[in-house]
């Protein structure tokens, strides 16, 4: 989440000596907090989870063209909710340095491809990153595909937003968080489904765990 921050507001509220501390904050949750609530909650052991066991691997040729779907689902997504949300606030988009009307759609995505040509890969890389963290939820669901599906949106849309409720002096604004808010919970929601329903693969039976390429 905070390579965002690194590659938006380190020109706006973010010094250099600041930006190291939001990614060392982050740290002690998945360092120290979730092993222990794993502990506690009696999961630590070797072959406690008995999802572990999934259906066959698919053909390479049937995944190949699953980092692509995601990559662009991902920008399409951020783009348009990005736009039609949260840069019709006025004050966001004053606060990003575009004060004054909105343009429209078009003129404004290719001012921005041509402004900043690195923006789509970035977000492409943002979406693949998503989709790798997410797979030790997939993989580990008991579920099935769409209820698995919808706990990876709650999974990408609910921890990332919730900062957005409290307010903080990097974005002082209320209506500058909520358009946030309201933006990022719902296009990583329908992200994460697409990227649970894409990647999903079912438990199998113990003993008809066959791996082919």
């Amino acid at each position: 989440m905070q390579i965002e921050t690194w590659y938006f507001l380190t020109s706006v509220t973010v010094s250099e000596e600041l930006l190291p501390c939001f990614f060392l904050m982050g740290l002690p949750v998945p360092l120290f907090f979730i092993p222990l609530v794993i502990f506690l909650l009696g999961k630590a052991k070797a072959g406690s989870n008995p999802a572990t066991t999934l259906e066959p691997v698919k053909p390479l040729k049937e995944w190949a063209y699953k980092p692509v779907l995601i990559a662009v689902a991902y920008i399409i997504l951020y783009w348009t909710a990005g736009y039609f949300i949260a840069w019709q606030s006025p004050e966001l988009r004053a606060f990003y340095g575009s004060p004054g009307n909105a343009l429209p759609f078009w003129q404004h995505t290719v001012n921005s491809l041509r402004n900043e040509p690195g923006l789509f890969p970035f977000q492409a890389l943002r979406g693949l990153l998503w989709a790798l963290f997410a797979l030790p939820v997939i993989y580990s669901s008991k579920w099935s595909r769409f209820s698995t599906a919808l706990l990876v949106g709650f999974f990408f849309s609910i921890p990332q937003n919730i900062g957005h409720i409290l307010a903080n002096p990097l974005m002082p604004l209320a209506s500058i968080r909520y358009s946030h808010m309201i933006e990022t919970a719902i296009s990583t929601f329908i992200f994460g489904v697409i990227v649970g329903y894409l990647l999903y693969r079912k438990p199998a039976q113990p003993n008809s765990c066959k791996f082919q390429l």
